[in-house]
């Protein structure tokens, strides 16, 4: 629940559209999954039938690569964000004595 909060908070403070539109998509990627496995708690102690269990399997590895594949570009587009700002803050600094880190 807090990861869940945490990732709404960051979806409302962006003011990208991009990135905020990768958030949102992640965060729905969440919680497709998050609802398909606890759809498989439906079953008495947790046994599902055995002509279901390949393709719920299946399904929720699906829903694991798409997580991780979207991660990864939300990840890397907050990156060139972060990047671009502290490159920009760099610029604009008044004290320049210190050596911007690459």
């Amino acid at each position: 629940m807090q990861l869940r909060v945490s990732v709404h908070r960051l979806r409302s403070r962006v003011l990208d559209d991009q990135l905020r539109a990768e958030v949102g998509e992640f965060a729905s990627l969440c919680a497709l999954c998050a609802a398909s496995a606890m759809s498989l708690g439906q079953y008495p102690q947790g046994r599902i039938p055995d002509d279901q269990k390949d393709a719920a399997i299946a399904q929720l590895q699906a829903q694991i690569v798409r997580i991780s594949d979207t991660y990864a570009q939300l990840t890397e587009l907050l990156g060139v964000h972060l990047r671009r700002e502290l490159d920009r803050r760099f610029l604009v600094a008044p004290d320049r004595e210190h050596e911007h880190p690459r």
